[in-house]
């Protein structure tokens, strides 16, 4: 089955390459270039989409769950893309909405994916239109990475005013640049129109894809906030079953939500899977089976079916980064409540806890597949002895 989607996957890519190098070739037929102009478009557009394909592949592999796993609609917008790609030449100077076009292939496909692509899409254009596009290009590119920098986790927190205005600033002087200093003439406001009209499509399709986005991305593979919720219906059952379970997922949902944001994962995702990792509970036994039956009968995202999946699967070890986070929350919160249950006024060397509960999890080899770096361990390691405190109320 994954020899099969790998041969899938690599034929969408080819395709993807091909198609890109195909169309932006003969768009240059269509705008009145020559056969060199064409051999030269045909070369540089299929190594900039390798490289974004190249990419898409890396973000893939990082099975980063705060997404869908399908690249369906990734590949989807880009080709859509591409086609307006295509067609910018014919719109004025400076209207080009690629800030717009930058943040929702970010949004689809995470920072490196969605930000190649859009070089490769703002490639393909300025080299259509090389006098006057490539003078712009710089500036777009400019607003695209500060797009992919702003909006890179969109999905987890919809603040878009002061994103906003800080690329609409840049875009702007940005633009004042070519139409204002690099024109051999007396400075007058009229000059300034052109600039403001460019940074006003940019700021505006911004809005609009970063509206959308949230619509689509609350609606669609996410945590919706009864999950989040810690006296949802659900977990109102299960500490109905047993209130030593609950308040487990509660205390171990916290720390996933704070090593998530510490390493920059999805917290949302992490801390409904804290909530419901036992929530098997409610069928008589937390296995891997009932935990899907619910989740099943409760819709939960696929996000978060295959977070829990891959960490109570057992076999080879757990894959996922959410599920190593998961792993060393639950953990150590177990680790407590044991020793906190043999003696409530115990002292404890939180640090040295930290040490031992990573050295036994490593050597269980539960993480041998597991795809965390180093860094990523060590910052976990601080995140669980900086909450010391927080330790304290479960006693």
């Amino acid at each position: 089955m994954e020899k099969g989607n790998n041969r899938k996957d690599a034929v969408w890519e080819a395709f993807m390459i091909a198609a890109t190098a195909g169309a932006s070739a003969a768009a240059v037929l269509f705008y009145g270039g020559g056969l060199a102009e064409m051999l030269r478009m045909l070369l540089v557009s299929a190594m900039a989409c390798g490289s974004t394909v190249f990419a898409m592949e890396n973000e893939w592999q990082r099975i980063d769950l705060s997404r869908d796993a399908s690249k369906g609609p990734f590949v989807a917008a880009y080709f859509l893309f591409l086609c307006c790609a295509l067609a910018f030449p014919l719109l004025p100077e400076g209207t080009w909405p690629y800030p717009a076009l930058f943040t929702a292939l970010v949004l689809l496909g995470g920072r490196m994916a969605g930000g190649f692509a859009g070089i490769t899409l703002l490639t393909v254009s300025s080299f259509l239109r090389p006098e006057p596009g490539m003078e712009l290009f710089p500036l777009y590119l400019t607003s695209g990475l500060l797009c992919v920098l702003l909006f890179s986790r969109a999905n987890q927190a919809f603040r878009v005013f002061y994103p906003a205005v800080i690329l609409g600033t840049v875009h702007f002087l940005c633009m004042c640049i070519p139409a204002v200093l690099m024109r051999p003439r007396r400075f007058y406001l009229a000059m300034l129109l052109e600039p403001a009209e460019g940074t006003f499509f940019s700021v505006a399709g911004l809005l609009l894809v970063w509206s959308c986005g949230r619509y689509i991305l609350s609606g669609t593979g996410r945590t919706g906030p009864e999950l989040n919720d810690p006296e949802s219906p659900l977990l109102e059952r299960l500490k109905e079953c047993s209130g030593e379970e609950y308040f487990h997922s509660i205390h171990t949902a916290y720390l996933c939500d704070r090593i998530a944001r510490g390493i920059g994962l999805n917290a949302d995702v992490l801390r409904v899977a804290g909530y419901y990792h036992r929530i098997g509970m409610l069928k008589g036994v937390s296995s891997l089976e009932n935990t899907r039956l619910i989740m099943k009968e409760y819709r939960f995202p696929d996000t978060v079916r295959r977070l829990l999946g891959d960490y109570l699967q057992g076999g080879d070890g757990i894959v996922s980064k959410e599920a190593a986070v998961l792993l060393f929350a639950d953990t150590m919160i177990s680790t407590l409540r044991y020793l906190f249950s043999e003696n409530p006024e115990k002292i404890v060397d939180y640090p040295e806890l930290v040490r031992m509960i990573f050295e036994k999890v490593m050597e269980s080899g539960e993480l041998q597949n597991s795809r965390i770096s180093l860094w990523e361990l060590e910052e976990i390691k601080k995140i669980l002895v900086e909450e010391e405190k927080y330790y304290e109320f479960l006693r």
